[in-house]
């Protein structure tokens, strides 16, 4: 299956944000903490290929999204514990997207998926702020 426009736009915007994220969470670091130039290079990689696998590979194909959406959000709430990585934000924003497409066929699969995309990035947010404020 190809990839379609909408799912193309939504990768694009959930990179674009990873990206952003990364880059905050890489700046201005103290001497001594993680992070930096080579750091932010690494992270960015993997947050690349993962939106590759989920994006272009897996919701392309997923024949049940709703639940599909699901795991791929449980995926992002795991991820959490790195949440420096950027993975909740490109797998929770995967979860919301499948849980929206799946929502017809099987309604509380892709509500479940949709609140849980939505608190894994939430999640990431919050310990981002609590990183920093700490």
């Amino acid at each position: 299956m190809i990839l379609d426009k909408r799912i193309a736009g939504i990768a694009v915007a959930s990179l674009a944000l990873t990206i952003a994220f990364l880059a905050y969470v890489n700046a201005n670091v103290q001497p001594g903490e993680d992070g930096g130039l080579a750091a932010f290079l690494v992270t960015a990689g993997v947050a690349v290929l993962a939106a590759a696998i989920v994006f272009a590979g897996y919701a392309p194909r997923a024949r049940r999204p709703a639940l599909g959406g699901l795991v791929t959000g449980l995926f992002a709430l795991v991820s959490v514990f790195a949440f420096w990585s950027g993975l909740p934000l490109v797998l929770g924003t995967a979860a919301i997207a499948l849980g929206r497409d799946g929502r017809d066929e099987n309604p509380r699969s892709g509500t479940a998926a949709i609140a849980v995309g939505i608190v894994a990035i939430a999640l990431m947010v919050a310990a981002t702020v609590y990183d920093r404020l700490t």
